[in-house]
């Protein structure tokens, strides 16, 4: 097998499979949130990728602050950096719970409405889901949902970031080499 397959192989097997399972796991704690709030249930998912304030990746523009994640109402997703803490995680919810009390058009209209006019600090969206991420962390973070943070996020965030490092040096390795043929 060549260097490239078997660098693809690793993104594959030690990469995302492991951002799948993390994933998993968040999705069985937003789908009880869900439940207990009797709302829809968003779709949770993990980036390596850094994303920006205006849901963009970085250098799409210039204008966005960079943040650990971003909740897309018109697709009902949680979009989060792998490495995001649990805070982070609630508070993205909380937006989803936002967007399922107004409706999810009025709610994606005036957050695009604030994103254009205000920096993120004085969003009312934000504001408003700040609040209630400390209101409602205490029925939501539970002593199971703290558990599965400790004993199952945690150690996997902290494999996957090692295993980000163990590829990214094989890949540069790679390109250095690529470079000195041509």
């Amino acid at each position: 097998m060549s260097l490239i397959n078997q660098v693809l192989t690793f993104i594959n097997d030690n990469l995302l499979r492991i951002l799948t399972d993390l994933e998993n796991t968040y999705q069985g704690i937003v789908e009880d949130w869900s439940d207990k709030l009797n709302i829809s249930k968003p779709r949770v998912i993990l980036t390596i990728t850094e994303v920006n304030e205006c849901g963009n990746f970085p250098d799409e523009t210039k204008f966005c602050q960079l943040i650990t994640g971003i909740y897309i109402p018109e697709n009902l997703i949680i979009l989060m950096n792998y490495k995001s803490n649990l805070g982070t995680f609630l508070h993205l919810f909380i937006h989803h719970l936002q967007a399922c009390e107004v409706g999810i058009q009025k709610f994606t209209y005036s957050r695009r409405i604030e994103e254009l006019r205000l920096p993120w600090c004085l969003r009312p969206s934000e504001l408003s889901a700040l609040v209630r991420t400390k209101t409602l962390s205490k029925e939501l973070l539970t002593h199971r949902v703290l558990n599965i943070w400790t004993h199952e996020i945690k150690p996997k965030i902290k494999i996957l970031s090692e295993q980000i490092e163990r590829v990214k040096n094989v890949v540069q390795s790679i390109l250095r080499a690529s470079q000195l043929i041509m």
